[in-house]
């Protein structure tokens, strides 16, 4: 019964690092996005001003 409740605490774990990398993956990849969407917006605002000029 011992080695069953280890092998469980092992598998349980894995998964609750496996779900921190994944959140902190994900938060990366939103603040990569918006870090990437930000110069393409001050592209656009750029080019509309000189647009109207």
């Amino acid at each position: 019964m011992q080695k069953y409740i280890g092998i469980g605490f092992i598998i349980l774990c894995l998964a609750v690092l496996a779900g921190i990398v994944g959140i902190l993956g994900y938060q990366f990849s939103l603040s990569k996005e918006k870090v990437d969407i930000s110069p393409a917006k001050a592209n656009i605002n750029d080019s509309n001003k000189t647009t109207h000029e």
